[in-house]
């Protein structure tokens, strides 16, 4: 019996564990014009930002170790504003606006870098590393699911709905027979 319930509970392990949201970072504006640095996940734990050209630090923050030593990233950091539990390194510092912004951002511990031009900030885009931008929508739909352009949201609603199908077909056969193992255990009963 443990042997053929093994099996749906080891696919939907697999299943669940395929929901961590990816490590991906990027930079957008506010609709007050202050960036915002994004992630995927909640795995931003430091973010410096300075203007390129003269090296000044336009802010810096980062998240504070309990003291379990565990530390509370965040998927949102307005600079200016730091999340619960994180420690402003350097005031917010615009005037002036830097003509060229570097993020460098620590999701995970890995350390990744964004330069944007000022000139170049849009409202309703994502600048991500490598000099790379894209809409909001495609940044969250896309980029952070992983999942590719070419791939329609029929054939998406398809395929989850497929393996939902099996999942419940391997479990309504796992049930089917483990009751029929357990009602003929009962008949041999003396």
């Amino acid at each position: 019996m443990q042997r053929r319930l093994a099996l749906p509970l080891v696919l939907t392990i697999l299943l669940l564990t395929g929901c961590t949201a990816a490590n991906r970072t990027g930079v957008r504006l506010a609709k007050d014009g202050v960036p915002v640095v994004i992630n995927c996940g909640t795995w931003i734990e430091r973010v410096e930002v300075t203007d390129v050209d003269t090296g000044q630090t336009v802010w810096a923050a980062h998240a504070v170790r309990s003291p379990k030593g565990g530390i509370r990233g965040s998927a949102t950091v307005a600079l200016g504003s730091p999340p619960r539990q994180w420690a402003e390194d350097s005031p917010l510092v615009l005037d002036p606006r830097p003509s060229t912004w570097r993020f460098r951002v620590e999701p995970l511990g890995e350390e990744v870098t964004i330069v944007v031009p000022d000139a170049e900030f849009e409202m309703g885009r994502v600048y991500r590393p490598g000099n790379k931008s894209e809409s909001m929508s495609r940044f969250y739909d896309q980029t952070c699911s992983g999942i590719p352009v070419s791939v329609s949201p029929t054939v998406l609603r398809v395929g989850f709905g497929g393996a939902a199908l099996v999942l419940v077909g391997v479990g309504v056969v796992a049930l089917s027979l483990w009751r029929r193992r357990s009602a003929g255990a009962l008949r041999h009963v003396p």
